[in-house]
């Protein structure tokens, strides 16, 4: 967006005034891992007219178990994004959102944002249980299949009957009839060469 310099707020195309931002709540990814950088997603209303003169430069905070909590520039766009990376794992994380006004035009919103964050390494568990089980069986649909549940009992958060319920109710049946199809068709045809 343009940066105005009158007390109209921030200019939106062709001229309009776009006023203050009210944070209106954060979105990011359905699966967060610590220790790797998400973008957070902020859900931005314009409204009202700034309370002074002067340009309006906006920053972004985040408080939390984040790796940088220093304030950052924050983009004028109707959904700007932030780069977040989450320290801690295994566990519920509640992050604060802060938007403020650098020139005190505008009041200062804020929006949580909270989330379970799973350990860096844990997508790994699924094919190592392909990995290992595969030459042990020598059933690769087998393997597969467990480590589908294992992924699944994961996403669960260990609850056993959740994650089996899950899995062949809504996993099974979106990965076969999705964009998975041809990877499952692949690995069932290594599963018969590897099986003759």
């Amino acid at each position: 967006g343009l940066l105005s310099n009158s007390n109209d707020g921030i200019a939106g195309s062709g001229g309009k005034s776009r006023g203050c931002p009210q944070l209106r709540g954060v979105s990011m990814n359905k699966v967060l891992l610590s220790q790797i950088e998400f973008d957070a997603v902020l859900d931005l209303a314009w409204s009202g007219k700034a309370s002074g003169p002067g340009s309006l430069d906006f920053t972004i905070s985040i408080q939390g178990p984040v790796q940088d909590t220093r304030e950052l520039p924050m983009d004028t766009k109707a959904r700007p994004t932030v780069p977040v990376r989450i320290t801690d794992s295994s566990s519920e994380v509640s992050l604060l959102f802060t938007v403020q006004d650098l020139a005190g035009h505008c009041k200062t919103t804020s929006a949580t944002f909270t989330q379970y964050v799973y350990p860096k390494h844990i997508p790994l568990a699924p094919l190592l249980t392909v990995f290992v089980f595969a030459p042990l069986t020598k059933e690769v649909h087998f393997s597969l299949g467990l480590g589908g549940l294992i992924g699944t009992l994961i996403l669960e958060r260990y609850n056993l009957w959740l994650a089996f319920l899950r899995y062949y109710d809504t996993a099974l049946v979106t990965t076969l009839t999705g964009s998975f199809a041809k990877i499952i068709l692949f690995m069932w045809l290594l599963g018969g060469v590897a099986g003759a």
